[in-house]
């Protein structure tokens, strides 16, 4: 307990209680998929999945798998991770969700995994660095395995890759970058020797390679899941060559390799708005009704990455969104209870959207996105509040760039924000109404970047260490109610 509890305790939600919280639990999902009011119950299932990551991510151990529930002899995927999504999945909030030390289980796979996916990468491949496949097991098998279809997609380790450099994001010591920095340069060396030219464009792409799980019919007739440069592929790349890049600044090492990424990264091949106004899955617009694509890896730039974002790349964002609607013109359709739905949605500021997936069931830790997220370059509050949450506070959130957040929110507003620096520097905040910034009680200069009707900007310095109090502008009512604090109790 002395382990457990600092961790666990580490942050609190509160949403108030109903009389409906004194059902079973079977009878209290029923009621909230009726559109009864269980706040209490998105808390429980808040905190029940923090402690399920808390408790199969703990010191020594490597991060779970589809057999942490194991069931017969063979288990589900005969134990493998999945690393097409199925590992990912499995500790994507912990950062945010202030479980920072759950990164040692992926360190620990990590570490395995690079060790043997050099010899697959040598012996297989012909490449330095090294790779992993989808089927990777205890036993640390990364070649390809299975069909095609599941297991020729070499881009799983920089996935890995992205995943250790969110923790890096979240709390950015150099000191842990030196340890992760190997395992991003092996897993950068391996697809600069993989890679090749495309013949159309120029471009650099895996081949062979897939998209996670789909399959395609070609113009001639041919059904495959081999491809060259998938989305995806790009998007991880990319990606991957960035954390490599800003590596190297930050610790002042292979300044030539970091060059060598710089030019590398200008070849890939960018995302593509399709004939239907979708993010295309590949290179050329093959994406069809008779074969959907039901991971949507194409959009892995909009949500876990960010890439893609609203303010950021609107026109893409707009691709994102038509790829996740159930009646765009191809016919394709989009389950919006997958594990991921409440977050892509948050991602659009679509309170409406996320409150229909609420009433389906899906809240958990997933409901995060709504209330906090810092993918873009800013801190955003209350993004996407579902309008069955109109009141509550949260304790102990994290935001990429070291920062705490304890937020307080009274009528779907704003009430108070507390933002704790660990490193200092120029803090953007994106807000729905104007703010003001307190250190204890004096205000502090503050920059207004833009400020109109739902849509505020503004940025601040703060300092190593500081601890910084947001306020409405012109706004006192939040003396009269429940106080910053309540998400502390026992939930």
């Amino acid at each position: 307990l002395d382990d457990y509890q600092p961790q666990f305790n580490a942050c609190g939600l509160y949403l108030g209680r109903t009389d409906g919280d004194k059902e079973d639990m079977d009878t209290r999902s029923s009621n909230l998929r009726k559109g009864e009011s269980d706040p209490h119950l998105v808390v429980q299932q808040f905190q029940r999945s923090r402690f399920n990551m808390l408790m199969n991510n703990r010191p020594g151990t490597m991060r779970p798998h589809h057999d942490m529930m194991q069931t017969d002899l063979e288990g589900f995927y005969q134990g493998r991770w999945t690393n097409n999504e199925g590992i990912m999945s499995r500790g994507a909030r912990n950062e945010i969700l202030n479980l920072p030390e759950t990164i040692g289980a992926l360190m620990r796979f990590a570490e395995f995994a690079s060790e043997s996916g050099a010899r697959t990468a040598k012996e297989l491949y012909g490449c330095r660095g090294w790779v992993m496949h989808h089927g990777t097991d205890i036993w640390m098998n990364t070649a390809p395995q299975d069909g095609a279809k599941w297991g020729l997609w070499p881009a799983n380790g920089a996935w890995i890759c992205w995943e250790l450099w969110e923790h890096y994001l979240f709390d950015p010591d150099p000191e842990y970058l030196k340890k992760i920095y190997p395992i991003l340069k092996g897993s950068a060396e391996f697809f600069m020797d993989y890679m090749i030219k495309e013949p159309k464009h120029g471009w650099l792409v895996t081949c062979p390679s897939s998209s996670p799980e789909t399959v395609i019919e070609t113009p001639d007739g041919q059904l495959t899941s081999i491809v060259m440069g998938p989305t995806i592929d790009n998007q991880l790349i990319r990606a991957l060559f960035d954390m490599c890049v800003e590596s190297s600044r930050v610790l002042n090492v292979d300044k030539k390799f970091s060059n060598e990424l710089r030019s590398a990264r200008k070849k890939l091949p960018p995302d593509q708005i399709g004939r239907f106004g979708q993010i295309q899955e590949f290179i050329d617009d093959w994406d069809q009704e008779k074969f959907p694509s039901r991971h949507l890896s194409q959009t892995w730039g909009w949500y876990p990455g960010n890439q893609i974002t609203l303010r950021g790349t609107p026109e893409l964002a707009k691709a994102v969104r038509v790829t996740f609607e159930p009646s765009r013109a191809d016919g394709l359709s989009y389950n919006a209870g997958d594990r991921w739905g409440i977050s892509r949605f948050a991602r659009f500021g679509d309170a409406e959207k996320c409150e229909e997936m609420f009433r389906g069931g899906r809240g958990r830790s997933d409901c995060i996105e709504c209330l906090l997220q810092s993918h873009a370059g800013e801190i955003d509050i209350l993004p996407a509040l579902p309008t069955s949450l109109p009141e509550g506070s949260i304790l102990g959130l994290r935001a990429r760039g070291g920062y705490g957040i304890d937020l307080d929110w009274h009528e779907g507003r704003l009430l108070q924000l507390v933002i704790r620096s660990k490193y200092g520097g120029t803090c953007r905040l994106h807000t729905q109404d104007p703010v003001f910034v307190k250190v204890g009680d004096a205000s502090i200069e503050r920059k207004i970047i833009y400020q109109k009707e739902g849509d505020c900007l503004i940025e601040f310095e703060a300092e190593p260490g500081g601890v910084y109090y947001i306020y409405l502008v012109a706004e006192t009512y939040y003396e009269s109610v429940t106080p910053l604090g309540q998400a502390h109790k026992r939930n």
